[in-house]
């Protein structure tokens, strides 16, 4: 009987969890960048100093980097740089790196590499190009960069 309330109470308190962390999730605005690779933004996030999510997802791993505004800004800033100038630009913000890789592939589909690699691990996915510079210039205009 001990061991069942445990367990019941294990269960109340694990439900009570992902509960609360599907209403935060709810609550924020997802801004993909490209398969796999987004910003989850706070509902007021406003500020260069606002604190958003830069979320990795791949099959079987979830990679979550924490990063100001304005360093969000920069990383997106440097892939539309890459693309403009159709080069790798790296940047770091932090413990995160980022590369973009924006040469014309040999394929010539439209593709931009992006290479994530930051505490929680590393990631690479491939995204049109059009959606990489329509994720840059949405972030840009939600929180007022050029």
């Amino acid at each position: 009987m001990k061991l069942s309330r445990k367990i019941e109470t294990c269960c109340r308190l694990a439900l009570s969890w992902f509960w609360r962390a599907f209403l935060d999730w709810k609550s924020r605005e997802k801004m993909e960048i490209g398969h796999g690779v987004f910003l989850s933004i706070p509902k007021g996030a406003s500020a260069p100093d606002d604190l958003i999510q830069l979320i990795s997802l791949s099959p079987g791993d979830v990679q979550g980097n924490t990063l100001a505004v304005r360093d969000a800004a920069q990383l997106l800033q440097s892939m539309k740089s890459a693309i403009d100038l159709e080069q790798i630009v790296s940047v770091r913000v932090g413990d995160v790196s980022w590369t973009t890789d924006a040469r014309p592939q040999p394929s010539g589909v439209p593709t931009v590499i992006i290479k994530l690699d930051g505490p929680g691990g590393f990631t690479r996915t491939f995204v049109k190009r059009d959606d990489a510079l329509a994720a840059a210039s949405a972030f840009g205009k939600r929180f007022a960069f050029a």
